[in-house]
C-alpha cells in the first residue's frame, strides 16, 4: 500500500509540474528540417555537408565524464550558423545563430523556427512557454523542456521580439 501511495503522489507531482512547462520530444527537433539534434557524426555530415569550421574543443559542462576518462577527442562542427558537439560517433546540437544565417532554421515538431519567427508566432506555437516567458523579470528566452524531471532545455533567444538564436542548454 505504501508503494502505491508513493507512486500516486509522485505521478501527481510530475503531472502538476509538467503543466507549468512546455514539453517537446527530442526526436521532434531537426536542424534545417534534416538532422536530428542528437545524431551521429556520419549522419550530420551526410545531411548538412562538410563543416565550415572543425575545431578541437572540450565541453565546459555536461555529462561527459566517461568520454573524458577515455581521452575521447571532442570537436565543434560549424556550418550555416549551426554548432554541434562531436565526439566518438556522436553529434549533439549546441546552438544555431539565426540572426546572421537567415537561410537556416529548425523544426520543432510541425513548427519551423527561423529568423523570421516573431514572439507572437512563438506565443501560438508554445503557449505554456510563452506564459512562463511573460512572468520573467527580464525575459530573453522561450524555454522548452524534454522532460519535467530534467533541467536540460531548448532556449529560443529573442531580440526585439524576433528569434535570433536557439540553444541546447544543460546544467553543469
Amino acid at each position: 500500500m505504501k508503494n502505491l501511495i508513493t507512486f500516486v503522489l509522485t505521478f501527481f507531482f510530475v503531472y502538476a509540474k509538467a503543466q507549468n512547462i512546455q514539453i517537446v520530444k527530442d526526436d521532434d527537433l531537426k536542424a534545417n528540417g534534416k538532422v536530428m539534434f542528437f545524431t551521429t557524426k556520419d549522419e550530420l555530415i551526410s545531411k548538412m555537408g562538410k563543416a565550415e569550421k572543425w575545431i578541437e574543443t572540450y565541453p565546459e559542462c555536461g555529462t561527459y565524464a566517461e568520454e573524458a576518462a577515455n581521452k575521447t577527442p571532442f570537436y565543434t562542427y560549424q556550418r550555416q550558423g549551426f554548432t554541434f558537439l562531436v565526439y566518438s560517433k556522436t553529434a549533439e546540437f549546441q546552438k544555431v545563430d539565426l540572426k546572421n544565417n537567415p537561410k537556416s532554421f529548425i523544426h520543432i515538431g510541425k513548427w519551423k523556427i527561423s529568423s523570421k519567427t516573431t514572439l507572437n508566432n512563438l506565443k501560438k506555437m508554445f503557449p505554456i512557454a510563452y506564459k512562463n516567458y511573460t512572468k520573467e523579470q527580464n525575459p530573453a528566452f522561450i524555454r522548452l523542456k524534454f522532460n519535467a524531471e530534467w533541467d536540460d532545455e531548448i532556449q529560443i533567444e529573442l531580440k526585439n521580439h524576433k528569434v535570433v538564436a536557439v540553444y541546447y542548454w544543460s546544467p553543469c
